[in-house]
């Protein structure tokens, strides 16, 4: 049953899909045949929701989700609190008067992505909605893109068949 065709839903989101399931998608809807009986061809995700920040990067899965004009969610743009220390990001927090969550969450809207930090603490949640009033230049981001170390904050599913 395909929920947007019966108006259930307006558009279909996904999670945790690494390259290969976006191509499974892909591919789909380039060849009839593989859409196991369907009589309409699959339509591609609009979002993909992974865990996505300057310590993990996954620029694949970023490159062919922006070819097929799928939205990425950085469903852990804070990265657990676990790089709050790190050098770069506190010398970019300090450079530009703003906290490391902001820093980090700048990040991920100067790169397109949606932003969905976790707070429970009504400062940090309101801190995390001031990052509007600042950008970080063509340097802070070429910094905060090269300290990609593939860091897993949960479970990482993306490669899974």
């Amino acid at each position: 049953m395909d929920a947007k065709e019966y108006g259930w839903v307006k558009s279909i989101g996904v999670s945790n899909y690494g390259v290969k399931h976006i191509e499974e998608f892909i591919n789909m809807r380039n060849d009839p045949a593989s859409a196991g009986g369907r009589t309409r061809q699959p339509e591609l995700p609009v979002l993909n929701q992974v865990d996505l920040h300057p310590f993990m990067r996954r620029q694949a899965i970023v490159d062919v989700c922006e070819k097929n004009d799928i939205l990425l969610e950085a469903w852990g743009p804070l990265v657990r609190g676990q790089r709050f220390d790190h050098p770069v990001v506190t010398a970019l927090a300090d450079k530009h008067g703003k906290s490391p969550a902001q820093v980090l969450l700048r990040w991920s809207i100067q790169h397109k992505f949606v932003a969905i930090p976790k707070s429970v603490s009504e400062a940090r949640i309101q801190a995390n909605a001031q990052i509007f009033d600042f950008a970080l230049d063509e340097e802070d981001m070429k910094q905060l893109d090269a300290l990609d170390e593939y860091l897993v904050t949960d479970w990482d599913v993306v490669d899974e068949p």
